[in-house]
């Protein structure tokens, strides 16, 4: 998009111990945000702002600075000319007042109307009719050519580029999600294939929405991120506890709608490309007594925007009709009460015969999901159904080992980059592990283990940057042992038996 801006151009007269600036007509051109000045394509002059102009004492000045570009996205072209000559006629009924405060050392700036100027012997000079209406027309036929340009280029954003067109190859997906989320393989596979799909077929018949459930923390959200990342597709993730079960207004269907144009830029072809999740969807299940009514009527409301449909969007002055028919629709959630009730059922069977373990993932089915107070009518709209599997002591083993989103790997990419070697102990991982299993969080309770593993650690190292060789982490009985080794020589432990 053309980096147009516009702002307001003002007069600067002193007065006395007062400054006025008055604001004269619109500038169109670039602002330069670094420097804080605005490059006038009108004058062909540089302004500077109307508190720099009251130091370096410059006749003309801007303020009000606003971007074409997002002024263009929210109002559209068939309003935009209209929008900021109202704006900018608005302003110039604004007098800036700017007096010099003695203790601040500062000049403190008001706006202010014509009539609070108490002075006899001053008459404000505004243009003369004929100077105005000369000034708007070059202020029109300049907008006229900018709009057009701006048309242009709004115009081809909504068209994919060519590179934008060649998705990566769905197998180099798969290796790369695989990268960061562990020991869900084919679940990671099922989810690329129902993406790829909406993204390669067209039609309302060919869509393919997802539900995923599993405990939390195994990495529902994070296969959605890491996909989004990857293929350059909006990620929007809807917290669905926020729908109160006092009711579900039409309104708020819109608002998720609203929420992904934002998301995307304003760029409604991108937008309705989008992966939208609806987390937390088990939390809106209509399976306890009296609320059951009004949490069911939230997955009911989502419906039309589930199956696909054209929904108008009202802007400033103008209207959007978005097609959910190309939308990702994602729901997530653990769905733990429903977990644990055929965990119940299945204790008769006991231990699997194949290999004398606990079965941990019973299958659930779409009768299940309906018992539990998910609407047969919502369930029908999820074709690709996905169970996560729950991580073992083994999987955050090799998270910590392997994956791309390894707290204790980015530790020592840190370590490295100060140069110290950093050298952990396989029964490291293992006490890392059994810690996080405790918290029965799912993998983010990695994150917090690693931290508190640190703490001490860091400030030993911080005490000793650029001294140090090596750090060898070993786990002993009574805790982590920290070995330090300084450059020429060995060090002493110095953190020996911390918990």
């Amino acid at each position: 998009m053309l980096n147009y801006s516009c702002s307001i151009m003002f007069n600067r007269i002193d007065i006395k111990d007062k400054i006025l600036f008055l604001p004269m007509c619109l500038c169109i051109g670039e602002y330069d945000k670094e420097n804080d000045l605005f490059f006038d394509y009108m004058s062909n002059s540089v302004l500077p702002n109307i508190n720099d102009s009251a130091y370096l004492g410059t006749s003309v000045s801007f303020g009000h600075v606003r971007n074409l570009s997002i002024i263009f996205k929210q109002n559209k072209r068939f309003s935009l000319k209209n929008s900021l000559l109202k704006y900018v006629s608005a302003l110039r009924k604004e007098i800036i007042m700017a007096t010099f405060d003695v203790d601040s050392k500062k000049y403190v700036f008001k706006t202010c109307d014509v009539d609070e100027i108490d002075e006899e012997d001053f008459i404000i000079t505004f243009p003369t009719k004929t100077e105005q209406i000369e000034r708007l027309k070059e202020e029109r036929e300049m907008l006229e050519k900018v709009i057009d340009e701006l048309g242009e280029e709004y115009a081809k954003s909504l068209q994919p580029e060519e590179d934008e067109k060649q998705l990566i190859k769905i197998s180099d997906l798969y290796e790369g999600v695989k990268s960061e989320v562990i020991s869900q393989d084919s679940q990671v596979k099922k989810i690329i294939t129902a993406i790829y799909k909406n993204l390669m077929f067209d039609g309302r018949e060919m869509k393919s929405n997802i539900l995923i459930y599993g405990p939390s923390g195994v990495g529902k959200t994070q296969i959605l991120r890491s996909l989004s990342k990857r293929i350059g597709i909006p990620l929007w993730i809807e917290d669905m506890t926020k729908y109160t079960e006092s009711g579900y207004k039409g309104g708020d269907v819109e608002d998720i709608l609203y929420n992904l144009l934002e998301n995307a830029n304003m760029n409604q072809k991108l937008a309705e490309r989008s992966i939208l999740v609806l987390d937390e969807i088990d939390k809106k299940a209509g399976n306890n007594g009296d609320s059951a009514v009004s949490k069911s009527d939230v997955l009911k409301g989502l419906l039309a925007i589930i199956e696909g449909g054209v929904f108008p969007l009202q802007y400033a002055e103008g209207q959007i009709n978005f097609d959910t028919s190309k939308l990702t629709i994602v729901a997530c959630g653990a769905f733990t009460e429903l977990r644990d009730n055929k965990m119940s059922e299945k204790k008769t069977i006991g231990f699997s015969r194949e290999n004398n373990t606990v079965m941990t993932n019973p299958e659930i089915s779409i009768e299940d999901f309906q018992k539990f107070g998910m609407p047969l009518e919502f369930m029908g709209r999820f074709r690709t159904i996905v169970q996560m599997n729950e991580l073992k002591k083994e999987d955050f083993i090799k998270i910590l080992k392997t994956s791309a989103l390894s707290p204790l790997n980015k530790y020592c990419e840190e370590m490295t980059k100060l140069g110290i070697k950093f050298e952990v102990t396989d029964v490291l991982y293992e006490r890392l592990a059994t810690q996080a299993l405790k918290y029965k969080t799912g993998a983010r309770a990695l994150n917090v283990v690693v931290d508190q593993m640190f703490e001490d650690i860091l400030f030993d190292v911080f005490d000793n940057t650029g001294g140090i060789e090596s750090v060898n982490l070993s786990d002993k009985e009574d805790g982590v042992k920290l070995e330090l080794r300084k450059r020429g020589k060995y060090a002493e432990s110095v953190a020996e038996g911390r918990k």
